[in-house]
């Protein structure tokens, strides 16, 4: 079964131990997605999104 985290106000979904995918707003408030391979990753991934407001 899937977990949600909140992260930074942002949603990821832990698949797996190894399945994450992560969902960050952008600047014109569109929900952006991306499929990861660690939790670090996606994390870093949203940091970076979120870095730019």
């Amino acid at each position: 079964m899937a977990e949600e985290l909140v992260y930074n106000e942002n949603l990821i979904i832990q698949f797996s131990t190894a399945d994450f995918q992560a969902f960050a707003l952008n600047d014109d408030d569109e929900v952006e997605t991306k499929h990861f391979q660690s939790l670090d990753a996606a994390k870093r991934w949203i940091d970076n999104k979120t870095a730019k407001k």
